[in-house]
């Protein structure tokens, strides 16, 4: 945060876009894909979990069955570790980095998705 900061004029805004925050996570499953015009297709099953709720991260897997347009096909598998913090933490460190700092609820749409927050700081004119 401290480093959007140095970049930004005062007036400027920088927006943070987390997935989600600590009081709005939920596991979740989420599957789905595309078909190609040229006959090939991408499945994925996408898994986010919390496997200890005491810290601040989350687990995300992704699988992909991938098809060529010649029949073969591949799985592809990627794991990813995100941060999880609270609302609370987002504006604290925001105003700590010399921001005028907000939380804008944001519902990204879907059941499966949880709602969160965009995190909005201004660099105040001095």
């Amino acid at each position: 945060m401290a480093t959007a900061v140095e970049h930004c004029r005062p007036g400027g805004v920088v927006v943070f876009a987390p997935d989600c925050v600590r009081e709005t996570f939920h596991e979740y499953e989420h599957d789905g894909g595309h078909d190609g015009d040229d006959g090939r297709t991408l499945r994925y099953h996408e898994t986010a979990t919390d496997p200890e709720p005491s810290d601040t991260t989350y687990r995300v897997e992704l699988r992909m069955r991938l098809r060529e347009a010649d029949g073969s096909e591949r799985i592809e598998t990627d794991v990813y570790t995100f941060g999880l913090f609270r609302k609370a933490e987002w504006l604290r460190w925001l105003t700590e980095a010399g921001l005028r700092a907000e939380a804008i609820p944001c519902d990204l749409g879907g059941e499966d998705v949880p709602t969160t927050y965009i995190f909005v700081g201004v660099r105040p004119i001095r």
